[in-house]
């Protein structure tokens, strides 16, 4: 806490024109910022409404004769209890001029004003000129018009503010356009926490959840802290956003007793601040981690995790796993110290913790020891294949690099069988093969490690596999290409193209250059082919909604040699303009979120929507996907809401979805209404549109739907459904009559099907007691 002993702006002398505004200016560095107060002629100012005080200047408007004077500036600073004053400053008035352009006098305002909710709102606009111009001051609120305001006072003042007040202000001179200045006001409310956590005791490796709700304006943001310090989220401690943003869940899994503690959430938006705490006491009968936890890469996805016994009655062990973003994965009860554990993402770190269960001598009931210290690996060991040509062995590895994206440096490693002395070739990225020599009387042992970080993770690498060039295939010599493309697929189909792709193992695992002959033919046309040096082909110039048959051939052009093509696979490209969009549908999630979804190959598409329709679409809220599916959250359902999903390559877009705010359907004994949002509702229905309202038959409910009995079922039934208020919104829907009932119709059908069948039993049963009766008679 300071205050400088000097001013670095003082007040000047300034000569102004009577009726002309002015300014004063006053600067001092202070910690925390210093009240600034004004003098004139060593007293007050005077109380005029002509006078403004700014931050650090003093703005006067209209200027009179009674303003002239000396002026100087007070500057406190409460908290060091020092006080300053400033130079004087000597203002004289001068007659009007005769003539003097219009213009905008600077002064130091805010372009972007925060206004506390009750607060009072200053935009200052002085304007200088004689003759004096006029001010005209515009006003508009989010989304609405601009109107013009009654006022032309250089600065404009509002008081007591609310969200009425919020939006964008602007001054100008009247016949002078390019004179204007823009006040973006928002209006803010100070942070509270409306849920605070609280206080929990939990048992060791149980879960604990603390939430934290917080409102203001604008929203604020939640952090949580641990005995003062910021509390690292992740692995076992995550947190959970509601899907308005106002609370924030805290969840603690696998508790050990270092969790115990004062968990503090701290909301602030950048107008305030707020917070609250709660305490977490970890219990239960205490048993010592595991210690000495170690881990090894056993292959490409797998990580072997060991640990030393525990001198305890120990029932079984757990290995959790941390992901690299964090996540925490509880692992299966252990009987042993040891386990192989499969990772999703291979060259990935992974961290690994063990935690006992010991039976209790004492309570004869399992206690959960505290984690062990974690220790991080990852998979190693590429998936290679081997090839012989002569004395030269091709390692290869591309179908793993394919599918691994990101790695940045392979290193081949090989030894002698039965030797430990091993030779590393290190390769770049973009390698994906290497040939060694390999006299087939004297084998090697071969292995290829990754990384994608620079500098490697240090690692025991004891357990990742080997592979002996005895396995390797002779490669062929010569001759007619026998490789056949495998797995052909073809992805990422819009209306006029699509991409191919396939593998070929055995291209990989020669010597020679191989290229690729893609060939698409109409179900009813020509054949076209294209040649690909690689395994993928972008195929453009097709017909929209056309079935095509794509088949792919191996090539060796040094040799001039073919292969036979793949197998045919059929794709029907899509469709343009609306039919790609093509059942347009939704399903309710909750009550303010539902699916939207369409029939249409994945691909990346916005998903525009509001309760206005006549909002511009480029003003819709909106979210982008990639697939035909799509949650939308947030939603205010209780208006009808509209949907539109906009496609790409080539641009188009579906119809607008119309979500009712009413659904009905048919019962037995009348019909079942139902609509969105909670709270009382007045129901009112009648088959005679021309009926007047108050003749309709009325019903109060206080759930979302209500059934209707004892309807015409041959009529139109007019159903509208009102929330109490005076300014409550009307949800009406027209329900068409009944479809006909062919239950009567098929129970006739049954019924005589039934009758005739019966008929035939008899008959056929009298025709058998005829047949042996004759049987038994003498002849």
């Amino acid at each position: 806490m300071n205050l400088d002993k000097q001013f670095s702006v003082h007040p000047e002398n300034a000569t102004v024109w009577r009726g002309q505004p002015t300014v004063l200016n006053c600067a001092i560095g202070s910690g925390p910022d210093a009240t600034i107060s004004w003098q004139k002629d060593g007293g007050p100012l005077p109380n005029s409404n002509r006078y403004h005080l700014l931050k650090n200047q003093l703005l006067i408007t209209d200027v009179t004769d009674e303003d002239a004077g000396s002026y100087r500036c007070k500057a406190t600073n409460s908290h060091a209890n020092r006080t300053r004053f400033s130079h004087e400053g000597r203002l004289q008035v001068e007659e009007y001029p005769a003539d003097l352009e219009p213009g905008i006098l600077p002064v130091s305002d805010q372009r972007h004003i925060a206004v506390p909710a009750g607060g009072t709102l200053v935009m200052p606009c002085p304007v200088t000129g004689w003759p004096r111009p006029r001010l005209i001051w515009q006003f508009s609120q989010p989304g609405e018009r601009t109107s013009e305001l009654e006022e032309t006072d250089e600065v404009l003042i509002r008081r007591n503010v609310d969200l009425q007040q919020e939006g964008v202000y602007t001054c100008s001179v009247e016949g002078n356009s390019d004179l204007f200045k823009t006040f973006n006001v928002v209006i803010t409310e100070p942070v509270k926490i409306t849920v605070p956590p609280v206080s929990k005791q939990t048992i060791r490796a149980g879960t604990v959840r603390f939430n934290c709700t917080a409102v203001g304006r604008p929203a604020p943001t939640i952090t949580w802290y641990k005995d003062g310090k910021p509390l690292a989220v992740a692995g076992r401690i995550v947190v959970l956003p509601s899907t308005d943003g106002k609370r924030m869940e805290l969840l603690i899994r696998s508790l050990t007793s270092e969790d115990a503690g004062v968990y503090q959430c701290f909301a602030q938006n950048p107008t305030s601040s707020a917070s609250a705490w709660a305490t977490l006491n970890v219990t239960g009968v205490s048993a010592a981690a595991p210690t000495g936890v170690q881990c090894w890469p056993a292959g490409a996805r797998a990580v072997a995790v060991r640990w030393p016994k525990v001198n305890a009655d120990v029932m079984a062990y757990t290995v959790q796993i941390t992901t690299p973003g964090g996540t925490s994965l509880p692992g299966q009860p252990v009987i042993g110290i040891e386990e192989i554990i499969s990772v999703a993402e291979p060259l990935t770190p992974y961290g690994f913790q063990v935690r006992a269960y010991i039976k209790s001598s004492s309570t004869n009931k399992n206690v959960a020891s505290d984690m062990s210290e974690s220790v991080m690996c990852q998979g190693q060991g590429v998936p290679i294949k081997l090839a012989r040509q002569g004395d030269d062995i091709l390692v290869s590895w591309k179908q793993f690099a394919d599918q691994t994206p990101g790695v940045l440096q392979w290193i081949l490693q090989y030894k002698a069988e039965n030797s430990s002395d091993e030779h590393n070739v290190t390769l770049d990225k973009g390698v994906t093969n290497h040939t060694i020599k390999v006299p087939s009387e004297e084998p090697l042992q071969v292995r290829v490690l990754g990384t994608r970080m620079i500098p490697w993770l240090h690692q025991n690498l004891t357990l990742v596999p080997w592979t002996s060039t005895t396995i390797a295939i002779h490669a062929p010599d010569g001759g007619e290409v026998t490789a056949v493309p495998e797995d052909v697929e073809v992805t990422d189909v819009k209306a006029r193209e699509f991409t191919v792709r396939w593998r070929c193992e055995e291209s990989e695992l020669s010597l020679e250059t191989y290229t690729y002959m893609v060939c698409t033919r109409k179900v009813d046309g020509n054949e076209e082919c294209m040649e690909s040096r690689s395994k993928s082909i972008r195929i453009d110039k097709l017909s929209p909604s056309t079935e095509y048959e794509v088949r792919v051939q191996a090539r060796i052009p040094a040799r001039m040699a073919v292969g036979e093509f793949s197998k045919p696979i059929h794709i029907r490209t899509q469709a343009e303009g609306t039919k790609r969009f093509e059942n347009l549908s939704y399903t309710m999630v909750n009550t303010s979120a539902l699916r939207v979804s369409w029939n249409s190959l994945p691909d990346k598409y916005t998903i525009h929507y509001s309760n206005e329709l006549t909002l511009p679409i480029n003003q819709w809220p909106s979210v982008d996907t990639v697939g035909n599916t799509v949650v939308l959250t947030g939603l205010d359902l209780t208006k009808e809401l509209y949907v539109m999903v906009t496609g790409y390559e080539p641009l188009g877009h579906s119809q607008i979805l119309n979500i009712p705010e009413l659904q009905y359907w048919f019962t037995p004994t009348g019909v079942q209404v139902t609509w969105r949002g909670q709270g009382p509702r007045i129901v009112r229905y009648s088959q005679n549109l021309t009926q007047s309202l108050d003749l309709w038959h009325t019903i109060n409910v206080t759930t979302n739907s209500v059934h209707i009995s004892g309807l015409e079922p041959d009529l139109t039934t007019y159903v509208m459904v009102v929330a109490p208020g005076p300014s409550a919104r009307n949800q009406v829907v027209n329900i068409l009559p009944r479809p006909p009932d062919q239950s009567s119709y098929y129970l006739s059908i049954g019924i005589g099907c039934g009758v005739v069948l019966i008929c035939l039993l008899a008959a056929a049963a009298v025709c058998i007691w005829r047949r042996r009766k004759r049987s038994h008679s003498p002849v």
